[in-house]
């Protein structure tokens, strides 16, 4: 078993090994013309004498990003972990949730990058998110090459960020609204030192010594107390 024709495409058939007594084959999605198969039969061969003829299991995608996104929640931070799994509801899941990871070609990756109608940046996201669990999949022996390697992605043009000049600040920092603010040494921290937002919100008086801060109380993504 090689390449056979079958409806009129050419496909490429791969011996991959025996598992529970019965013989496995790999086939290689179909192509207009014999040579463009027989090119793909050796890659594949190529690739299954590397792995040393391994039967690779056939898991549904839903599967394999399910099993990714656990390990996620207990590698990484928990926003880090909420922003993936937001990504994958919101763009992938319901694309693949029909497919088996191991059937999934880099055309059919195109064709899901192609059809998120969303900004440059978004679509980068989606696609890395998407790459990651295909990684994953090969740690798991599921497939033997990530179907997005190759894949161009939409170029982001980031533009120029408009930060208030000194002038601006002092404008601002002299209003009368400003300086009756609650907020107004929050302001002054923000101006004066680059910390951000979120941290100036995390200050508290008691960490005030002399005339600065030192924080010994932080809190982490589960709003616990940490050192």
């Amino acid at each position: 078993m090689s390449v056979q024709k079958k409806n009129g495409r050419w496909y490429a058939a791969v011996y991959l090994g025996t598992k529970d007594g019965k013989q496995e084959y790999e086939w290689s999605e179909g192509f207009d013309s014999k040579p463009d198969a027989q090119l793909k039969e050796l890659e594949m061969k190529k690739s299954v004498i590397e792995s040393g003829h391994k039967v690779y299991e056939k898991e549904s995608f839903t599967a394999t990003a399910d099993r990714w996104l656990k390990m996620r929640e207990k590698t990484v931070s928990m926003a880090t972990y909420r922003t993936n799994k937001n990504y994958y509801d919101i763009y992938i899941k319901e694309y693949f949730k029909e497919w088996l990871t191991k059937e999934i070609e880099s055309s059919d990756i195109f064709d899901f990058m192609m059809q998120l109608d969303k900004a440059p940046a978004t679509i980068n996201k989606a696609m890395n998110l998407l790459s990651q669990i295909f990684d994953f999949a090969i740690t798991l022996k599921q497939i033997r090459v990530n179907p997005c390697i190759g894949i161009k992605k939409p170029a982001i043009r980031k533009a120029k960020r408009k930060t208030w000049d000194e002038k601006t600040i002092n404008r601002f920092l002299n209003l009368k609204d400003t300086k009756q603010s609650s907020a107004y040494t929050a302001f002054l921290i923000l101006f004066t030192t680059g910390m951000r937002p979120g941290e100036v919100c995390g200050l508290r008086w008691s960490d005030w010594t002399d005339d600065y801060f030192i924080p010994t109380v932080g809190i982490d993504s589960k709003r616990s107390e940490t050192d």
